[in-house]
Formats: structure tokens, sequence, C-alpha cells
């Protein structure tokens, strides 16, 4: 039986996500900028799905695009409000840090 990785011309890779995600953002800092087809960022989409901000790397997406922080994805939300659905008190703590202007009212 022949092994896994000679099927296949690439090598197989083991990275951990969050290492994968740096990695990306290093290489193209702009994928942090990027709308999906639903107009979601990378941010939006990363505290939609639960990530957290230093565990799952959503400190290295808001580093890359932070202008993400007050863009507002299709369905009006921000990436602050989005992270007070999920009640999660490290990242809104963060985003607030790094983008005081988030306290205004047109952004919450």
């Amino acid at each position: 039986r022949q092994h896994p990785s000679k099927k296949s011309p690439l090598p197989v890779i083991d990275y951990q996500p969050e290492q994968l995600l740096k990695d990306v953002l290093r290489l193209n800092p702009r994928a942090a900028k990027g709308e999906n087809s639903y107009g979601y960022l990378p941010l939006h989409l990363s505290l939609e799905s639960g990530k957290s901000w230093f565990i799952d790397g959503v400190e290295d997406v808001f580093n890359a695009a932070p202008e993400a922080s007050f863009t507002r994805c299709r369905d009006g939300r921000t990436a602050i409000t989005i992270a007070a659905e999920n009640c999660d008190l490290t990242t809104i703590f963060e985003l607030l840090r790094r983008s005081p202007h988030l306290l205004g009212k047109n952004f919450v």
C-alpha cells in the first residue's frame, strides 16, 4: 500500500491553524482586507466563528487590517458588536484599547 504523502505532489504540511494564519498574513497582509462574497472581512469571520484575540489569531488579523474594526459587514454589525454577541470580553477590551474611536455612537 502506498503512503498517503506519495499520492500528492505537494508535501504534507503539519501546521497549527494559528501559525498558518500568521504565515499567510506575513506573506500577504492584504488578505486581511478582502471581503468574502457575503461582505464579511476576515476580522468579522474570525469573531463570528468564536475565535479569541490572543489564542486564535484575531490579534494578527486586526494588526494586518485595523480599519476592519470600524467597518460594518453587510448585516450592519461591526467587529465589536460581533465580539459582544459572543460575550468575548478580552476581544472587546482589546478592540477598544486599540481603536478607542469605537466608543462613538456610530460604531456600536
